[in-house]
């Protein structure tokens, strides 16, 4: 039986393991481009829900330090939208 500080270390685990997962601002880019990358905020302004509207208008105004934080929560949004274009 496990105590409560390993059930919160393996939660903290899986948590860490998602941060880890999401594609970053560079990552993206690489893959398809940046273009792809600031055509996938308009549509996440245009046609995205409100949040995702905020997160875009916050991309525009970032500079890289906070762009490469929004992309570590925020990466699968981004990538969501661009490839909604590529279907």
């Amino acid at each position: 039986m496990k105590t409560e500080a390993e059930r919160i270390v393996e939660q903290l685990k899986l948590h860490i393991s998602h941060l880890n997962a999401q594609p970053t601002f560079e990552g993206l880019c690489e893959k398809y481009s940046e273009g792809a990358v600031y055509a996938a905020a308009h549509r996440m302004e245009t046609r995205g829900g409100s949040f995702a509207a905020c997160i875009a208008k916050a991309f525009y105004h970032a500079d890289m330090v906070n762009r490469r934080k929004l992309f570590s929560a925020f990466g699968d949004l981004f990538e969501n939208f661009i490839e909604e274009e590529n279907k």
